[in-house]
């Protein structure tokens, strides 16, 4: 009678606990990965809401800390350079020896990448451990998010023989890579999954909560206030569309998380005002009940200026039923078909996005086509079983032979 196999261990690196794109993509694959064949174990930099979601899943989940000094090294930041690159990979060293006498210890048979942290010091961890490699890559790899040493050193340990696989959430990213070089062979495009939940609508609670009229076509855009998600943009498209006497409202949902994104917002709030839209544009605040949010949304807009890799919020308002307008760049026009699941735009231009807000809301017939054929395509297309099956397929394949 042959045994069992063993389930393969996989080591799960992610450098934060905030619930961001990526650590909410992490979450659904744990959830749904066959225990049978897989075995996850976690190791986060921090206490958070990934390790406890993590946790309760089931999944061992250690709290390995990491010098605050690391922080240093920031992908964007311009003041950058090749010596201070050098210096706080040095700090790093500790914490890849931990990293990787950890994996030995605990038999790991893979270590997966989740972000761009995790893939520095998961990387060599794996070197020094000789464990193979696995990224998950939620980022184009261009000058928009990237100075040029960061995108070198990715580069560069993208192409490490260790690094066996690199999973890459859209066409756009994988692209991105290479054209940085790595090898095509390396690389493999797999779709974010989305989970099914009920598309019927219920407007009245945010409705009532905010005091908007049920006449009112309520839009929104979704997700963290920073400044290269354009809501400056979509408020400016806003007060042009209601000039032509439609009655909207703007949701901006989402809030800050740093210093300069808190003076980004407070500019927000005061454009609005400025343009005499406080009534009509609504500032919620974070709010955890986004497919709550979604099912009352008469339009989703997502206005990204720098080319986003595979937004979750799109994905998310496709699940619901709902027509998207966004810009058109990096992963976004493998989502949402002009014409077909919603409108795309150039992005940064205020003008045509409100050419497209005025377009969409005075052709209602289409836009409930729209949301139909999002709603299709997402799980069609972007179901969470195709993106759990095809990503366990990397896990358990023997790289080592």
């Amino acid at each position: 009678m042959s045994k069992q196999a063993m389930p393969t261990k996989i080591l799960f690196l992610n450098h934060t606990a905030f619930l961001g794109g990526a650590e909410v993509m992490l979450i659904r694959l744990i959830k749904y990965l066959n225990r049978n064949l897989i075995e996850p174990i976690a190791i986060i930099a921090e206490e958070g809401p990934l390790v406890e979601q993590l946790r309760s899943y089931g999944v061992r989940s250690y709290i390995v800390p990491i010098d605050p000094r690391t922080l240093a090294l920031k992908r964007d930041k311009y003041e950058m350079r090749f010596t201070k690159i050098v210096h706080t990979l040095n700090i790093y060293r500790k914490y890849v020896y931990k990293i990787a006498n950890f994996a030995k210890s605990k038999g790991i048979d893979k270590i997966f990448c989740n972000n761009v942290r995790a893939q520095i010091y998961g990387t060599l961890a794996g070197y020094f451990s000789n464990i193979p490699v696995i990224w998950r890559f939620h980022d184009i790899l261009s000058e928009y998010d990237f100075i040029y040493p960061v995108r070198k050193l990715m580069s560069f340990l993208a192409s490490r023989k260790i690094v066996v696989k690199i999973l890459c959430v859209s066409q756009a990213v994988e692209n991105s890579l290479r054209k940085e070089g790595i090898k095509g062979w390396k690389l493999q495009t797999i779709y974010n999954g989305i989970e099914t939940f009920d598309k019927s609508t219920s407007k009245g609670k945010l409705r009532q909560q905010y005091g908007i009229s049920t006449n009112t076509k309520l839009i929104g855009i979704i997700g963290r206030i920073t400044l290269w998600k354009g809501q400056e943009i979509v408020i400016k498209a806003v007060s042009k569309v209601l000039k032509n006497g439609l009655d909207i409202v703007l949701l901006v949902v989402g809030s800050p998380f740093s210093e300069e994104e808190r003076k980004y917002e407070k500019n927000l709030r005061k454009l609005a005002k400025d343009l005499g839209l406080r009534r009509q544009i609504i500032f919620t605040g974070f709010r955890k009940d986004i497919p709550s949010v979604l099912k009352e949304l008469d339009l989703v807009v997502h206005a990204s200026l720098n080319p986003d890799p595979f937004p979750t919020v799109i994905l998310e308002a496709m699940a619901a039923g709902r027509p998207v307008i966004a810009s058109n760049c990096g992963g976004v026009p493998e989502m949402v078909q002009h014409e077909e699941t919603g409108l795309l735009f150039p992005s940064g231009d205020s003008d045509r996005l409100a050419e497209c807000i005025r377009y969409a809301l005075s052709n209602e017939e289409k836009m409930r086509m729209w949301g139909q054929n999002a709603r299709k395509q997402a799980f069609d297309k972007f179901s969470i079983e195709k993106y759990i099956k095809n990503t366990e397929t990397i896990l358990t394949q023997n790289f080592r032979s």
